[in-house]
């Protein structure tokens, strides 16, 4: 399948908050990989200190399911931010895969 070209890219919740960036990469049902920006607070967009991290998502078949991994490319102050979020996330994303 072909790639699909980069764009913006914003992750939000019904309270209005998020976080926004540009997605660098798009391989349907493979890999997509984006560049973080910022978050959204109350539907305004604010730069952050994890602007330019990156964030890979990769589809693997894994007999017969399939295999979320998932790369991580930041600087060390950000780590303390992801580390709680982050896996709580892809607990739920587990459970809606399973579901």
């Amino acid at each position: 399948m072909k790639p699909i070209k980069s764009g913006p890219i914003r992750f939000v919740g019904p309270g209005g908050n998020g976080i926004y960036g540009i997605i660098q990469k798009l391989e349907p049902n493979n890999e997509v990989t984006f560049r973080h920006i910022g978050e959204i607070k109350g539907g305004q967009e604010i730069e952050r200190f994890w602007k330019g991290a990156i964030e890979s998502y990769y589809l693997e078949e894994d007999n017969g399911g399939t295999e979320l991994n998932v790369a991580m490319d930041a600087i060390e102050r950000e780590e303390q931010y992801f580390e709680d979020p982050f896996p709580r996330a892809l607990t739920l994303v587990k459970e809606l895969g399973e579901a």
